[in-house]
């Protein structure tokens, strides 16, 4: 005899999500990949890291609305580096979406763009409880998860670490106390 349709309905529904959620995961891989191998490289031109920031930050707003999660932005005017538009938009979107979901309780995330003579920066801050120090060398192991129970795959700070890498930029981890601070650091050029 035939299973009931409402059981194949749902092992089919279980089968779409698990396809989508590996596709994910495959798209991820690639980007990774891609990144260092250095195969966009080539494509590299000055962008505003201030209006990716910005474009971000407008996409993730309802998330954090609706997480009740207060955003703070501070935007340098000419915060500009070399690179790729959608990669750079990845990093920095992995990085707010990990802060929305460490954030503490009442839950802030700061997002701001910081610029010296020889460096722009992005940084993602929040007050959730941060990464103990014996564990943030482990942090952009593929994989590797800090808190199972929180969405993810372990994947996206292991994305941001080669995107940074494809750009010559460092990615460093700190304690905010509480929380923590996530800083892209890109070298400006003698031409930027």
């Amino acid at each position: 005899p035939a299973p009931p349709v409402d059981q194949v309905q749902n092992a089919a529904t279980f089968a779409t999500r698990e396809i989508e959620e590996l596709t994910v995961v495959f798209d991820k891989l690639l980007q990774i990949a891609e990144a260092e191998s250095g195969a966009r490289r080539q494509i590299f031109q000055p962008v505003s890291l201030s209006d990716i920031v910005a474009d971000v930050v407008e996409l993730y707003e309802p998330v954090a609305e609706e997480k009740d999660v207060r955003f703070s932005t501070e935007l340098a005017d000419s915060a500009v580096a070399d690179g790729d538009r959608d990669l750079l938009a990845s990093a920095i979107a992995n990085l707010i979406d990990n802060a929305i979901k460490y954030a503490g309780s009442p839950a802030e995330v700061s997002v701001r763009t910081v610029q010296t003579s020889d460096s722009v920066c992005v940084v993602v801050q929040d007050n959730g409880p941060g990464i103990a120090a014996a564990e943030r060398a482990k942090i952009g192991t593929r994989f590797f998860r800090l808190n199972a129970a929180v969405p993810g795959y372990g994947l996206g700070l292991a994305s941001v670490m080669a995107i940074a890498h494809l750009h010559h930029a460092t990615f460093k981890l700190d304690d905010a106390g509480p929380g923590l601070v996530a800083t892209l650091t890109f070298k400006r050029d003698a031409t930027t």
